[in-house]
């Protein structure tokens, strides 16, 4: 009695073994859409839940449940052998991010934003801050006029993506003398350094919680500066900080953007990896074409003019708390020493004196910067895939006893040894790759 029951047991496995290779190669399919490049195994602290696809993650640790669906399979036991077999994988999130960083992101877009020329206007205002600090300005004047210099196209396109599903935003800036610092007194070049704040590409990333200039220069750890270097360097971090509370004045922000600057070329996937970001989550809005061979960018015309509204205000602003006739000389020979298209002062045609200058947009030049495609419908598209492939691999005749044997040899858990010629590993990961470059989560 004993042996004919354990007979018919074998025989039920045994058919649901031969019937499970068909789910077991749509698994391994929607793993392979699903993963990432960095994965590392789940240690034995964490614990399965099943029939649930998700790890039990303990509060602050790394990782997200990349696995299949018990649903896929045709009993718990089968379940249960598989992932046996094929150990559940993480996904790293990089080393400063946590449990709450890329899990609580993956369903928000990124917003990073260029200052100069794309949401500021000019290089830097054109001087036009520097000035202020020159004539002893204090910060609350600076940032008062960076208000001033925000791209009207900036709000637009910001709510366009808000009404669409949750945004965050981050300032990505190439300010390469706040990281390699030509020294204003001897000229050579320094690599500044501030706290553990640096990711793998040399990039600074400022939190959000520095509230004043001086903040960020208390985390300074780099070469010894003199007093006239550090005051350089003091004013630089007072423009971009004044610049990035402008933007979050201008969208309404609750708190201030974490800021990223570079010395060198943008690098979106290791800003996005060190931040916690998903990589393919983000919109970058800046006015280096350099750039447009990315997809997730949207390059937008400089902003080296403003509208008569706007720049007549700001005009008003600078003649308010510096009239140019009470400049100092040394300044104004600076100034007029700019590059002619970003000069700030500028003598008057018609009486020959010296103003401030900014220049005016062309009627009708100004231009709404381009929408990608929202990210959340391009996830549920990745998803209508997703399920196509894996009704083709069900209906097709082809592939109904085929087993999941992978490139090193190893035979799925849920297939029978002996069976025809194996479907490889390599030949579902290629196929997932054309879909995903078919439905990437942003187009151009």
């Amino acid at each position: 009695m004993a042996d004919t029951e354990a007979h018919a047991a074998w025989a039920d496995t045994h058919e649901r073994a031969r019937r499970a290779p068909l789910r077991a190669a749509a698994t391994a399919c929607a793993l392979v859409l699903l993963s990432m490049p960095s994965c590392r195994s789940f240690d034995s602290q964490h614990s399965l839940q099943f029939p649930q696809t998700r790890m039990n993650v303990r509060a602050g640790e790394e990782g997200v449940w990349m696995g299949g669906d018990s649903k896929l399979f045709g009993s718990e036991s089968s379940w249960q052998s598989y992932l046996k077999m094929v150990p559940p994988r993480r996904v790293s999130m990089g080393d400063s991010a946590t449990l709450g960083g890329m899990v609580a992101n993956r369903g928000r877009t990124t917003f990073m934003l260029d200052l100069d020329k794309t949401c500021l206007f000019g290089n830097d205002g054109n001087d036009l801050g520097l000035s202020l600090q020159w004539m002893g300005k204090s910060p609350e004047i600076v940032r008062e006029l960076y208000t001033r210099l925000v791209s009207p196209s900036l709000r637009q396109a910001y709510e366009s993506y808000a009404a669409k599903g949750e945004v965050d935003v981050v300032i990505y800036t190439r300010r390469p003398q706040l990281l390699n610092y030509k020294s204003c007194m001897t000229g050579e070049v320094l690599g500044l350094r501030y706290a553990d704040w640096h990711d793998a590409a040399g990039q600074v990333h400022i939190p959000a919680t520095m509230q004043q200039a001086g903040d960020v220069l208390e985390q300074y750890c780099g070469p010894v500066l003199d007093e006239e270097e550090e005051h350089d360097v003091l004013k630089g971090l007072e423009r971009l900080l004044a610049a990035r509370d402008a933007i979050a004045l201008e969208l309404g922000l609750a708190t201030a953007p974490p800021v990223v600057v570079t010395a060198t070329e943008k690098d979106l996937d290791k800003t996005a990896r060190h931040l916690g970001l998903h990589t393919q989550r983000i919109v970058l809005y800046d006015d280096n074409v350099a750039l447009s061979k990315d997809s997730r960018v949207v390059v937008v015309e400089p902003l080296i003019s403003l509208p008569s509204a706007q720049r007549d205000e700001l005009l008003r602003f600078m003649q308010q708390v510096l009239p140019v006739n009470e400049i100092d000389e040394d300044l104004i020979i600076y100034l007029e020493g700019a590059n002619p298209a970003e000069q700030a002062i500028r003598h008057d045609p018609l009486t020959g004196h010296l103003v401030w200058w900014v220049p005016e947009e062309r009627s009708g030049r100004g231009s709404q910067w381009r929408l990608l495609d929202a990210p959340k419908d391009a996830v549920a598209q990745a998803s209508l895939t997703a399920q196509k492939l894996h009704l083709k691999l069900r209906l097709s005749a082809s592939c109904a006893n085929l087993p999941l044997v992978c490139s090193d040899g190893s035979i799925s858990p849920v297939t029978e040894p002996a069976s025809p010629p194996a479907l490889d590993c390599k030949v579902l990961r290629n196929t997932s790759r054309r879909s995903e470059k078919s439905v990437e989560l942003i187009g151009v």
